[in-house]
């Protein structure tokens, strides 16, 4: 072999070594079937990956802000290197061929996993056995999702997070769900049948009439607000009054969901 060729397959051969020595050294990055291989200068010195949260900014009145996170998103993940020795034209070929195909594609580095498409494909025509390329692959799932949804929550862990749920809306319930939490907590609670279970039936029960109860007291307390327009100097306490009412009224429509979920959560506890 001699040449240009020659000189470029000399290159390629230290391209090896130079690898191990620097960034990814000898590891291979498989995209799908495609293999960029760690032996020569089609692997780059590093790989750049990373995570993000979609997230919807809201501003209330008064300055509030609220925050809604969507779901986890991933920045596009770009790398370059040169395709080296006698087949480097075909490799560059193979990969503009598997970018046409717009499949989704698994690429993995070490012990980095992700679901791809490729984006972007830029080949730099210089030698037959010196090709230069970019890369840019839009990311749809890391290894997290590719493993699946996590398992369904167990009958305790529903209830316990909705009695967690109870407690963050209104801390003045702490007291009587304090009771239930206490009544789930014993042995054979979740066992039909048992004194343990009957227990924490009743607990419920108790909370769900003590829910029952407050939210009659403020829908009596909104309606009355309306038995007399209040005047000019009246107003602004009429308002806030009103507010804070409706807010209590959200808070406790809330609460009796999630004390309906434990009841019937309970109801499926297993003979």
């Amino acid at each position: 072999m001699s040449g240009a060729l020659g000189i470029a397959a000399q290159v390629g051969g230290i391209g090896g070594a130079i690898g191990s020595a620097l960034g990814l050294g000898r590891v291979d990055v498989t995209l799908g079937g495609f293999v960029f291989s760690g032996a020569t200068f089609a692997v780059p010195g590093q790989m750049k990956w990373g995570a993000s949260q979609v997230v919807v900014r809201h501003r209330l009145p008064g300055g509030t802000v609220i925050v809604d996170a969507m779901g986890p998103d991933w920045p596009p993940i770009s790398w370059s290197g040169i395709f080296d020795g006698p087949g480097a034209s075909d490799q560059a070929k193979a990969l503009s061929a598997l970018t046409k195909a717009g499949a989704l594609l698994t690429l993995t580095w070490q012990d980095r996993i992700f679901l791809v498409v490729i984006r972007q494909l830029t080949v730099t025509d210089k030698l037959p056995s010196w090709v230069p390329y970019q890369i840019t692959c839009d990311v749809v799932a890391d290894a997290d999702r590719i493993a699946g949804p996590p398992a369904p929550p167990s009958l305790l862990q529903q209830i316990t997070a909705d009695i967690n749920a109870v407690l963050a809306v209104v801390a003045a319930v702490a007291p009587i769900i304090a009771a239930v939490q206490t009544a789930i907590g014993v042995v054979n609670a979740l066992t039909s049948g048992t004194a343990a279970n009957a227990a924490a039936v009743a607990a419920v029960a108790a909370f769900r009439a003590e829910q029952a109860a407050s939210q009659a007291q403020d829908e009596a307390a909104v309606i009355s607000l309306g038995a007399g327009a209040p005047g000019p100097r009246g107003a602004m306490a009429w308002l806030t009054i009103g507010t804070a009412q409706a807010g209590n009224l959200a808070q406790l429509a809330a609460i009796r969901g999630f004390a309906g979920r434990v009841a019937a959560n309970l109801a499926q506890a297993s003979a």
